[in-house]
């Protein structure tokens, strides 16, 4: 089956700086667009902006998932969702710095910008960072819930 790699970037990034990654192929849209697999393949596409280095070494399900070798790293997953792991580790943690490029989890993005307080679950270990939507009393006499924005 031959598939065609469009580039939706939006204009943030040329053909020549989006990658795909299969068989231990890596090439650019501009390089080849078109990319032959076969028809039953157990094989992995993986897609990349910038370089052609994906950095690391995991699937987009691996990171929206925080599984694979993310399923131990709290702190990795949760900057490549929010596109700061090619910062300084100690950045990681700076809400001003997230989901400010491609690519990264615009659905969990949008979890925290309708949340109370920016606080929300859009990911597996979102709370990383101190990013927890979760609440805890001690001897609660009520709870209002509001649904709405």
């Amino acid at each position: 089956m031959t598939f065609k790699v469009l580039n939706r970037t939006n204009g943030q990034y040329p053909d020549s700086q989006v990658y795909w990654t299969f068989n231990g192929q890596t090439r650019s849209i501009a390089q080849q667009h078109f990319v032959d697999v076969p028809v039953i393949s157990a094989a992995r596409m993986y897609f990349h902006l910038g370089t052609s280095s994906l950095g690391y070494n995991v699937s987009t399900g691996d990171v929206f998932g925080c599984a694979g070798s993310l399923a131990n790293n709290a702190a990795l997953c949760g900057a490549l969702n929010r596109h700061v792991a090619q910062l300084p580790q100690s950045q990681w943690g700076d809400v001003s710095r997230f989901y400010q490029s491609a690519p990264a989890n615009y659905y969990a993005r949008f979890w925290h910008n309708h949340a109370i307080g920016n606080k929300a679950y859009g990911f597996p270990y979102d709370d990383a960072a101190d990013q927890s939507s979760f609440i805890a009393l001690n001897n609660p006499q009520y709870m209002l819930i509001a649904v709405g924005w």
